[in-house]
């Protein structure tokens, strides 16, 4: 488990790409293909929780906002939101950082591009945690 987690969290200080660079591209390698194992593990994991997302979303469509709240309240329905929001997140992340890196030139600008890309996901992640959290402890009340 410890490295599941360690792939699915692992960043790189460098960007991928370093042509003419050989010193880096050992490193610029291995990143890369950490990259790849981890978009393809939340990949995996976002499908069954797409499909549980989609199906809870098309049966609470017409639901009041009370009913939804009350959904959003339960255990289960709060772990599982809160984890697709993160993998959701980290998945998008990853992908935003690969093609910042083949598409953003100059060091400056890539490093620039990628952590606006990693504060904007852990922005997201926080808000979307905390909005699980408080209609959790509401729901408990």
């Amino acid at each position: 488990a410890g490295d599941l987690v360690f792939c699915l969290f692992h960043y790189r200080s460098y960007p991928m790409s370093g042509a003419g660079n050989n010193s880096g591209q050992n490193k610029a390698a291995e990143s890369g293909v950490s990259y790849w194992w981890g978009q393809r593990l939340t990949a995996i994991l976002l499908v069954p929780l797409t499909l549980w997302f989609t199906v809870s979303f098309i049966t609470l469509s017409g639901a009041r906002l009370i009913l939804v709240r009350q959904w959003i309240a339960a255990p289960v329905t709060s772990l599982f939101l809160a984890i697709f929001m993160a993998t959701l997140l980290r998945h998008m992340q990853l992908g935003l950082e690969v093609i910042v890196d083949d598409y953003v030139h100059g060091p400056a600008r890539n490093r620039a591009a990628i952590a606006c890309i990693r504060i904007g996901c852990v922005l997201c992640a926080v808000v979307a945690w905390l909005s699980i959290l408080f209609i959790y402890l509401d729901g408990r009340g």
